[in-house]
């Protein structure tokens, strides 16, 4: 069973329950069962690791209320989570002023949060790398999460104007991040 730890779990469903605002009782009653009672304020324990099903299932069921938006809506979630860790108790992670230190510390600790896969870093030239995942238990909508979180980890870093696409790579649990930005 492929786990994911808890602090991140934790902080999708802060940011989920402030996002649906009136509408999170719907969201709630038509998620799974499991998730229901992650929703509902299980207690989760940040150093614990609980089933990435529950994230999977939070994916679904986003993509169900939100089905125009929800790549955005995953955009925004990513952005919160690097926001919450990074300025929170994660913030020594954070290489204020060196965007590529910060990316290779993200890579470093992917096993922290994940029991399956690895995350390394690709230096191309000053300003762009890639930042490459490879993990059989990715969701699909997962990688949304992943640029998002990285884009705002980069800003949080000191990068300008910062950019992350998504590519699929030559396996189909490869994934590539290229992440672009300027500085300060």
């Amino acid at each position: 069973m492929s786990t994911i730890k808890g602090s991140a779990l934790r902080s999708a469903r802060v940011w989920l329950q402030s996002e649906l605002g009136p509408d999170l009782a719907t969201f709630i009653e038509s998620s799974p069962s499991d998730l229901q009672l992650l929703l509902r304020g299980q207690v989760i324990l940040a150093g614990s690791k609980y089933p990435r099903a529950r994230l999977h299932e939070m994916f679904e069921q986003m993509a169900k209320h939100w089905p125009k938006e929800v790549m955005t809506k995953l955009d925004r979630l990513g952005a919160y989570i690097a926001s919450e860790d990074l300025g929170g108790v994660y913030r020594v992670l954070l290489k204020l002023g060196s965007v590529d230190g910060t990316l290779r510390v993200l890579a470093g600790v992917w096993g922290r949060y994940f029991d399956e896969g690895r995350a390394t870093l690709i230096g191309t030239q000053p300003y762009d790398y890639t930042f490459e995942v490879i993990d059989p238990s990715l969701h699909p909508m997962h990688p949304r999460l992943i640029a998002g979180y990285v884009r705002r980890a980069v800003e949080l870093a000191g990068a300008k104007s910062a950019t992350v696409e998504h590519q699929v790579g030559a396996r189909a649990d490869q994934h590539l991040f290229l992440v672009r930005w300027r500085s300060a």
